[in-house]
């Protein structure tokens, strides 16, 4: 009878009722690994123990033993065998998964496992490249801190990339993961290579991998607000460039969005060379690129989502609020009808009175969080996001100090006149939401 994973692969499968057969199972599964001598043999059990793996995950744990002391040597027995390697590798990523932080332990047999499968220059590349990227990812998504030989193993990312291949999504999370695991390390030691990687891959790519580019290159901002900027002024110069342009889809538009406004609310000077630096090349004034700039983002705000996203450029607009000049006065009703349509969408309407900020996280939004699935990526996300100008910058408060700051830096006559160029409805919304 042919060993077959049908029992646990049903859809009506039960972890809890399989859990008193999990170690007896594994056990003989395991007997039969080490007893087979044939390599389709030892693909099947490798298989089906990847599957019970998957299914019961960190319920694997008190199991493993024998398994991972078993699995180097077999690795090692199956050199000429690229298809059992397959196996294994596939194997391991479900098993750190599984493991979860415990797989730290194991870095020293996976990291070599990892370079040998994503090496471009070895042959059994072919074979083992997307498991292993798939190992690479589950050891970064799982691992409590980092160390210098996960690290070290970083610099064979770039080359992949440059590869523009299917894997391109797995290996930017990959980067993403380095970059909140050891943000300062990671990028100290290729911040250059990543940004090379980056403006190369932007110059043929469709939107789809546009759009995961970007995001990337946000989470660098997100960690580094004010040198993230400067680190990849090559690329957000080629942003500036494409967003003027006008043609993209409101996907790839609304990440272009998003990094700008990061720039313009943690690093004015960046953003100011990045105006002059077009202006010069358009042969212009910096005010006429300032102008093109605002008049597509006023056009594509409606369009961008997901709402946080949106908030974040009701953010940067509101910062402009007190920039005095003669560019934003011209489009101030457009300025301010985006910001009230942003706080038409996140301020909660239970109470009227209390005009609060849904996204503002506080300590009680966090205690009411269900984080036991959490992995050690999913935390340093979560971590960044608290700390993230959304979620910790109230859009209505932020509008009245701007306002405020503005009605005294104009006088209040000026201050009049420039608020007369304001439609009577985008008028009234507003003065809902800076009464209180």
């Amino acid at each position: 009878m042919a060993l077959t994973k049908a029992p646990v692969d049903d859809f009506e499968f039960n972890t809890d009722q399989f859990l008193p057969y999990l170690e007896s199972s594994v056990g003989l599964l395991y007997t039969l690994l080490e007893q087979a001598s044939e390599c389709d043999t030892k693909m099947t059990v490798l298989h089906v123990l990847s599957f019970i793996i998957e299914r019961v995950g960190s319920q694997i744990r008190p199991h493993t033993a024998a398994l991972v002391h078993y699995l180097p040597h077999l690795w090692d027995m199956s050199s000429h065998h690229n298809m059992l390697r397959c196996a294994i590798v596939s194997t391991l990523v479900h098993l750190v998964q599984g493991l979860g932080t415990l797989s730290e332990k194991l870095q020293s047999f996976l990291l070599p496992v990892i370079a040998h499968s994503t090496d471009l220059n070895q042959p059994p590349h072919v074979y083992l490249l997307e498991d292993g990227l798939d190992l690479w990812w589950a050891v970064i998504e799982n691992a409590p801190s980092s160390s210098p030989d996960l690290l070290q193993v970083a610099g064979s990312i770039f080359p992949l990339l440059e590869l523009g291949s299917e894997n391109m999504r797995t290996c930017l999370h990959i980067v993403q993961g380095y970059i909140l695991l050891a943000p300062q390390e990671f990028l100290q030691n290729y911040g250059q290579n990543l940004v090379s990687s980056c403006c190369s891959m932007i110059t043929d790519i469709r939107p789809e991998g546009m759009v995961l580019v970007m995001r990337c290159v946000e989470v660098v901002l997100r960690v580094f607000p004010e040198e993230g900027s400067d680190l990849f002024h090559p690329l957000l110069s080629s942003v500036l460039s494409s967003l003027l342009q006008n043609e993209d889809f409101p996907m790839v538009a609304s990440m272009y969005l998003s990094l700008l406004a990061r720039v313009i609310l943690h690093n004015q000077r960046v953003f100011a060379k990045l105006l002059q630096d077009k202006a010069s090349e358009k042969g212009q004034q910096t005010e006429e690129v300032l102008s093109s700039m605002l008049d597509i983002w006023l056009e594509k705000m409606p369009l961008v989502h997901p709402v946080e996203r949106r908030k974040l450029l009701g953010l940067a607009l509101t910062s402009m609020i007190t920039s005095n000049m003669v560019v934003i006065h011209d489009r101030f009703c457009g300025l301010l009808l985006a910001v009230n349509e942003v706080l038409n969408d996140i301020i909660r309407t239970e109470d009227p009175e209390a005009m609060i900020d849904s996204l503002v996280l506080t300590n009680s939004d966090e205690l009411h969080q269900d984080h036991d699935e959490e992995t050690e990526h999913d935390k340093r996300k979560r971590e960044l996001s608290i700390h993230d100008p959304v979620h910790t910058v109230a859009l209505r408060e932020y509008l009245c100090t701007q306002m405020n700051a503005i009605q005294q830096s104009l006088g209040q006559s000026t201050f009049e006149l420039l608020m007369s160029t304001v439609d009577a409805e985008t008028l009234q919304q507003l003065k809902e939401y800076i009464r209180a």
